[in-house]
């Protein structure tokens, strides 16, 4: 085969990596210091209005970059964690495609705009790719990074909102969603519901919410834990019983043993708190909220069916 050269890739908007020793800066005098090939430059600043709160704390490194014709430099700062006193309320959270967050709290987060977005990306999508021209390619590529760009700022969005509905101090208990593509059964099948499931299913960023969850909770002393997601949907979390056709609907649970009925993704919340409760209670800590006895007559792991209180 001929040879081809491999080019090194080049880019002419590559921002500049300055450390402590390469540039100084001044919260005072609103003035930067910063290392070029024709020697240090002094320029002036401003500060957004979001950013007022981290003035004056350590600097580590910064990036230079231009953004639509103005200049921006990112530094990255040092913010130590505040003490802030335990509080003893554990907060269970339901994540999903349909509602995207349900706390234990009745607090129901996400905007159903987002999966009408989703659609109209996903039909786009299609259109370019039945296409298959240069222009069409090239449409794709930069469609696929807005997207991204998209569900980055849905997922900050929906995280500050779960905070903020959180005390300070408190516990958020989440679902460890790390192999759901693997062993979900909702995606399966070539009708077109399970396609359109699957591809929903695989879109879902899931573990960037979670480090978006669990990066701003520090910034108030919140706990994020993680449990099995397992029987979480099918089990009532007012008798504990346990059956696949207990969750009749997408939003309906209706247990077939005591005739509970409320919210399908509010009683899984229900049951995330309840479980970590559990098993802080096996373990033998202190359970923080609720009764040792009424998170343990939910999940009986003897089998029989009755309260071990």
């Amino acid at each position: 085969p001929p040879f081809k050269p491999v080019k090194c890739p080049h880019s002419l908007l590559c921002p500049i990596r300055y450390n402590e020793r390469t540039y100084g800066l001044s919260w005072t005098q609103r003035v930067v210091t910063l290392s070029t090939i024709h020697g240090r430059v002094i320029l002036p600043f401003t500060v957004p209005a979001y950013c007022n709160q981290y003035i004056g704390h350590p600097m580590t490194s910064a990036d230079l970059l231009l953004r639509r014709g103005k200049w921006w430099l990112h530094v990255v700062v040092s913010v130590p964690e505040p003490s802030v006193p335990k509080d003893d309320t554990v907060i269970g959270i339901d994540l999903g495609l349909n509602r995207p967050a349900v706390t234990s709290q009745r607090h129901f987060l996400g905007s159903p705009h987002w999966k009408e977005v989703d659609r109209r990306y996903f039909r786009l999508r299609r259109k370019l790719q039945s296409k298959g021209t240069t222009s069409a390619k090239r449409h794709l590529k930069k469609l696929g990074k807005r997207q991204a760009r998209f569900h980055r700022d849905a997922d900050h969005v929906l995280s500050k909102r779960i905070v903020q509905h959180a005390p300070a101090g408190s516990t958020l208990v989440l679902e460890n969603l790390s192999n759901i593509r693997d062993t979900s059964k909702m995606g399966r099948g070539k009708q077109n519901r399970n396609v359109e499931n699957k591809r929903k299913l695989h879109a879902w960023t899931f573990a960037q919410l979670y480090d978006f969850i669990a990066y701003k909770g520090q910034t108030r002393s919140i706990q994020v834990v993680k449990i099995d997601p397992r029987h979480t949907s099918q089990t009532c979390s007012r008798c504990g019983h346990q059956a696949r056709n207990n969750r009749r609907s997408q939003a309906l649970f209706l247990c077939r043993q005591c005739g509970y009925c409320l919210h399908a993704d509010l009683n899984a919340s229900y049951n995330i708190r309840d479980k970590y409760l559990l098993s802080l209670a096996q373990d033998g800590t202190s359970v923080l909220s609720g009764s040792p006895c009424q998170a343990a007559s939910r999940f009986d792991l003897s089998g029989s069916g009755t309260s071990p209180c």
